[in-house]
């Protein structure tokens, strides 16, 4: 899996908060078809990009890919990502998150899928 995290102020302006982005390229296993839900072996490339809006932390801790390993372990949940970003162990209650802006799943080679594409975003 490779990942990428980018960030910027907050869209709103909220002071001293981030919008951060991740994405993610992998790949999946399945064992149904997300387009017809019946039962269905197969594997193909994911792409994922997950934005969380005003990021802070309880102490004004700033983001910094510094704060980053080059190395994550490979179970690291996107938020636990973030975390990091900001210095701190997956999980801290020192990173506060305003919420999740923009989601999307790009799932390749799926039967009946426009262009073998299936994508999920909220």
């Amino acid at each position: 899996m490779e990942r990428t995290v980018t960030w910027q102020p907050a869209a709103d302006g909220q002071s001293g908060a981030y919008d951060v982005t991740v994405t993610s390229m992998s790949s999946y296993s399945a064992f149904a078809n997300p387009t017809t839900g019946t039962g269905w072996k197969g594997h193909g490339p994911l792409f994922e990009q997950l934005t969380y809006t005003d990021v802070s932390t309880t102490d004004g801790s700033q983001p910094a890919a510094s704060h980053i390993p080059a190395v994550s372990p490979n179970t690291l949940r996107s938020q636990g990502i973030v975390d990091e970003l900001f210095g701190e162990a997956n999980g801290s209650s020192n990173v506060q998150f305003g919420g999740i802006g923009h989601y999307v799943a790009v799932f390749g080679g799926i039967p009946g899928a426009p262009a073998g594409w299936y994508v999920q975003q909220g």
